[in-house]
């Protein structure tokens, strides 16, 4: 029976070790609480890093819109603005911005939303789109690749 106490005695502990962690879990959840980062978007979906300005995020507004956040301080300046293109409303808009790996020397990005119908069969509402940008010269000026 020797070889039976030592496996009860690590069970023990492992119980014991867990049952601090459970209680200790619950302690520091219960410290927590929401503070507001950032007052004035509509409809915000995502927040993303700007991959080439540690003091940027960008955030995604269904309606069509990318907001510069820098240094905690919305901008008026959007990064972006395809309200015209997009569809927005229920499961319908602007959903994401994405940034490739080589961003700071290609300066491409992709966003993904929802297009409005152009009245063609072609361009029917509903329609999901990636669609590819570039930021061009002068800095802040984009193109949309074709």
């Amino acid at each position: 029976m020797p070889s039976k106490s030592p496996r009860r005695s690590m069970v023990v502990l492992v119980t014991f070790v867990l049952l601090l962690l459970v209680m200790s879990a619950g302690a520091a959840e219960a410290q927590l609480r929401s503070v507001p980062y950032l007052t004035g978007l509509s409809l915000p979906v995502a927040i993303v890093q700007d991959p080439t300005d540690p003091g940027v995020q960008l955030v995604v507004e269904q309606a069509g819109r990318i907001r510069v956040v820098r240094d905690g301080i919305l901008r008026e300046q959007d990064f972006l603005d395809l309200t015209s293109e997009v569809a927005f409303g229920g499961e319908r808009g602007l959903f994401s911005i994405a940034f490739p790996p080589d961003t700071a020397t290609s300066g491409r990005f992709f966003v993904n939303f929802t297009r409005r119908s152009d009245g063609s069969t072609s361009r029917s509402l509903g329609a999901t789109v990636v669609a590819r940008f570039n930021v061009v010269q002068p800095p802040g000026t984009l193109a949309r690749v074709p």
